[in-house]
């Protein structure tokens, strides 16, 4: 580093117009490239894990609610399994939109 007054001044390395000078360039924008591919990965693989559990929700609802119909419980305690079982349904919708968000717009930027 040089000191110009009170300002200091980062001297690169290497000067873009030097020998090989490019190659400093190239590997920062290739890495930047690998950075972008890594994260739009996380964004899809995020995106499929959300969508499969909202379908695993609503699987676990479908079946619980055959038991707990046919099951000899009544009266407030069936009504208490099947109010948890409702609750399936909209956390469900919101794990589907965090899916489709992610697919359709943090993925879609980045790739």
């Amino acid at each position: 580093m040089k000191k110009s007054g009170s300002i200091k001044v980062k001297v690169p390395k290497s000067a873009f117009w030097e020998k090989d000078g490019y190659k400093v360039d190239v590997d920062r924008i290739t890495d930047n490239v690998h950075q972008l591919d890594l994260l739009n990965k996380f964004f899809i693989e995020r995106a499929e894990l959300e969508a499969d559990y909202a379908r695993k929700l609503r699987q676990h609802k479908q079946k619980y609610q055959v038991y707990f119909s046919k099951s000899s419980m009544y009266g407030s305690h069936q009504q208490a399994c099947m109010d948890v079982l409702e609750q399936s349904e909209p956390l469900a919708v919101i794990h589907e939109q965090i899916s489709k968000l992610l697919h359709n717009d943090c993925s879609a930027r980045v790739g």
